[in-house]
């Protein structure tokens, strides 16, 4: 999993470098296995506007083309298919070293001399897409180095996540442990939601009839969106994440996901084909077609959305077809649901899909935070979309999942760290990890539904381990045998 560095210092106030963080979150167990510069190959990388494209007697697919940037006029030869006159675009001149290993010089292709490259996102280190130019907002300076009119003076922390740490696959559950590390609290995003008079709930039905494999269900509506691109500073998160760019509705799931752990989709409400929905399992045989174009035969062990009468998407994994989003969609279904981490594997394996959708629920998220992520989302999609968001969600939760009481016994803690630990300073390490600790001797801990791993009193001994520092603890323990061992009261 990736992440942002200015994003986790938007969310935690710290200053620390992002060495510092990759280092200090390491050694308390989640493993950071790179830091690596968005940057790093953007050196001789300047804002260009082309101001001319010829065709090239006798090539198809390469055009010859004028780019001013700034202090001179620089002719390029570009096989981009989407580049265009006015187009302010990333000029790589020579001597820049692009991903790849690719060194930029002069060349002459076809009688042409080429003094530089116009890149893709791809030749720029920035995501994978080689489709086409990298095509900036029209606001960049010309001439200027594309970093700072970017603001890629950013880093990306590169984490091999545990699979009993779901909680960590956001960068709200990676600040929170870095939070916990510098004893602060999170700073989570405020939501201001303004909602209209008229509610979801009088124009949309939702019901699961299977509550093992979907116990929670919400679906806002959201109308009158205008769809086009989402702003940069969004853009720059989700290419941190490892997340191409699409539109502004999808980039604004997908931000909301990295950001809050809570996988979502948005479906085109007037091609939904009805105004309810039911989860169920596929009927053995049932075609479904998803996002990516394949049809696939479905059994039983795949839950299914549907509208009611077919499927509008696999459950957890990925759309479908006929009713995704365009450029055309005016008005929004939004689908924030939690789902067992079980059944969504199986229904993955059986349609042969892996999704960041699917990643995430497979490790278990947070059914609790699922009205939030909702309402977060849904006030991204007015501000940034021009969307009227109708009042309230559409809730199916008829069975609330609980936060769990599990005790600590100072004593215990004090045996298996070799460490003598204040209980006042075990109180507030687990505390600032957003679990409420009570009492004195033992301490009774109440464990919110996103750390589903934390299930006996070893899980909080490690946990206030870890965040104590395992540096702090000595390496000498009288208590033989592995540190972290099933034990006996």
């Amino acid at each position: 999993m990736q992440v942002s560095y200015r994003r986790l210092k938007e969310l935690t106030g710290l200053d620390w470098s992002a060495e510092q963080m990759a280092d200090r979150l390491t050694l308390s167990g989640l493993n950071c296995e790179s830091v690596e510069s968005m940057a790093r190959y953007l050196n001789n990388v300047v804002v260009g506007q082309i101001l001319s494209l010829d065709e090239i007697p006798g090539a198809s697919k390469i055009r010859k083309a004028v780019v001013d940037i700034g202090s001179e006029k620089l002719t390029v030869v570009c096989g981009a298919p989407n580049a265009a006159v006015g187009q302010k675009v990333a000029l790589a001149k020579v001597g820049a070293e692009l991903a790849g290993g690719m060194k930029i010089s002069r060349a002459t292709i076809r009688g042409n001399e080429s003094s530089g490259m116009i890149c893709s996102e791809s030749e720029l280190g920035l995501s994978a897409d080689h489709s086409g130019t990298m095509v900036l907002e029209p606001s960049v300076a010309i001439g200027r180095p594309l970093a700072e009119q970017l603001e890629l003076d950013d880093y990306v922390l590169n984490f091999e996540i545990t699979p009993n740490r779901g909680d960590a696959l956001s960068a709200i559950g990676v600040a929170r442990d870095l939070a916990a590390l510098a004893g602060i609290k999170v700073k989570r995003p405020e939501i201001r939601l303004h909602e209209a008079k008229e509610k979801a709930a009088d124009m949309f039905k939702v019901r699961s009839d299977d509550p093992v494999g979907c116990p929670r269900f919400t679906a806002r509506i959201i109308r009158n969106v205008k769809m086009g691109p989402s702003p940069w500073w969004m853009q720059r998160v989700l290419l941190a994440a490892g997340v191409r760019p699409i539109s502004n509705v999808v980039d604004i799931t997908n931000y909301v996901m990295l950001e809050t752990g809570n996988p979502m989709h948005a479906f085109d409400l007037d091609r939904f084909g009805s105004r309810e929905v039911v989860v169920r399992r596929a009927t053995a045989g049932e075609k479904f077609a998803t996002l990516d174009g394949k049809e696939h035969t479905l059994t039983n062990e795949v839950l299914l959305v549907t509208n009611g009468k077919r499927p509008v998407a696999a459950a957890g994994v990925m759309g479908g077809l006929d009713s995704e989003v365009s450029t055309d969609t005016q008005n929004i279904l939004l689908e924030v649901a939690y789902f067992n981490p079980i059944v969504i594997r199986k229904s993955r394996r059986e349609l042969g899909i892996n999704s960041e959708a699917s990643y995430r629920f497979e490790r278990g998220v947070d059914p609790n935070n699922v009205e939030r992520a909702s309402a977060r989302a849904a006030q991204l999609l007015a501000d940034l979309c021009g969307g009227e968001v109708l009042a309230g969600a559409v809730d199916w939760y008829p069975q609330p999942i609980h936060p769990k009481t599990v005790t600590l016994r100072p004593s215990r803690c004090h045996q298996l760290l070799g460490a003598d630990i204040p209980i006042e300073t075990m109180k507030k390490i687990l505390g600032d990890l957003e679990l409420t600790a009570s009492g004195g001797d033992p301490i009774s801990v109440t464990v919110p539904t996103f750390r589903s791993d934390i299930e006996k009193e070893i899980d909080l001994i490690e946990e206030v381990g870890r965040i104590y520092g395992y540096d702090r603890i000595p390496d000498s323990i009288e208590n033989k045998g592995p540190l972290f061992t099933p034990m006996h009261p």
